[in-house]
């Protein structure tokens, strides 16, 4: 499953922040300055994300080591979730988000496909 990158919000990207917020189409204007704005194909939504499977940016793989309670559920009916590219947490974890290593963020650009794993 790919989704396209159709905005990058001007405060979307932090090198101080290690995440990443990603939104569908149906984002708030008030979200869309934080936010990278993804496009899935027509009629299509994501996998069940798990443990140990992987998304890429582009040709950039990063491994699933946590989904939060939540980030699923989310990322099918909103587009919505929040990338984390930092440690996992020892208390007080994202409900909303993916874990992911390398613990570095991708260059991401408008156009730049993301790849979902394939159910």
């Amino acid at each position: 499953m790919k989704a396209t990158i159709e905005a990058i919000g001007e405060k979307a990207w932090d090198e101080t922040e290690p995440m990443l917020i990603l939104f569908g189409e149906k984002i708030t204007p008030e979200l869309r300055e934080y936010s990278i704005v993804q496009k899935f194909p027509k009629g299509q939504l994501p996998p069940d994300l798990k443990v140990g499977d992987t998304i890429s940016f582009g040709e950039v793989s990063y491994n699933i080591e946590k989904v939060g309670r939540l980030a699923n559920e989310n990322l099918k009916e909103l587009g919505h979730v929040t990338l984390v590219f930092g440690p996992l947490p020892t208390h007080d974890e994202l409900v909303n988000a993916i874990y992911l290593n390398p613990h570095t963020l991708p260059e991401v650009s408008v156009g730049m496909t993301i790849t979902y794993p394939k159910e």
